[in-house]
C-alpha cells in the first residue's frame, strides 16, 4: 500500500468514482487506499480545496526545549562525556 498517492492519481481515484460509477470500495482496492482516506479526498475536493496534503502549521511543539537549552546541554555533555543525563 502506497505512502501517499500523487495528486493525478488522486484525481483519477475520485473521477473513476464519481464519473464512472465505480463502487468506492472496488476502487479504493485497485488504487491501494482505504476508503476512509478516499472520504478525506472527497470532502476535500467538493470544498473545493484541492487534494495536496495539509502541511503542518506547528513550528514548536509545547513541550519542545528552546533551541539554545538543547546547544548548552550539548556544549556541558560534550565537556564531561562521563556525566549522565542526571548529572547534566
Amino acid at each position: 500500500m502506497p505512502k501517499s498517492l500523487p495528486v493525478k492519481t488522486r484525481k483519477k481515484l475520485i473521477n473513476r468514482v464519481l464519473r464512472q460509477k465505480v463502487p468506492v470500495a472496488q476502487a479504493c482496492r485497485e488504487f491501494g487506499v482505504s476508503r476512509f482516506t478516499f472520504y478525506k479526498w472527497l470532502k476535500r475536493y467538493k470544498a473545493g480545496k484541492g487534494l495536496k496534503d495539509k502541511q503542518r502549521r506547528v513550528k514548536r511543539f509545547w513541550r519542545q526545549v528552546d533551541k539554545e537549552i538543547v546547544e548548552q546541554v550539548q556544549k556541558i555533555a560534550l565537556g564531561h562525556p562521563k556525566w549522565s543525563k542526571y548529572r547534566i
